[in-house]
């Protein structure tokens, strides 16, 4: 269910699917990433598990390797990979994400 939540998150990011990308990551502020989505032709975010699952209780974290490539009318954005901690929470029966530093 962790992992899923994050592979749900890049993948809504790829199709700039903003009610999925919301439902995965509810702290972001919705006007704004509306704003980003509409700015870009298209989008690849890759999130991949560098390490399993830290869980203790209802939090979770889990060591990642982020690639983002961007195209937008103009020019295309490629980001290096980075590493990256995604933390989540559970909420009911799925996790959510909180951040990803």
């Amino acid at each position: 269910m962790i992992l899923s939540a994050i592979s749900r998150y890049a993948n809504a990011y790829g199709q700039k699917d903003l009610d999925t990308i919301m439902g995965v990551r509810p702290s972001l502020d919705r006007r704004k990433l509306k704003s980003q989505l509409a700015d870009t032709k298209s989008i690849d975010l890759s999130i991949r598990p560098t390490s399993s699952p830290a869980i203790t209780g209802d939090t979770a974290t889990v060591s990642c390797s982020q690639i983002l490539q961007q195209t937008f009318s103009d020019k295309q954005f490629n980001m290096p990979p980075k590493a990256v901690t995604v933390r989540l929470r559970r909420h009911g029966s799925n996790w959510i994400i909180d951040d990803i530093q």
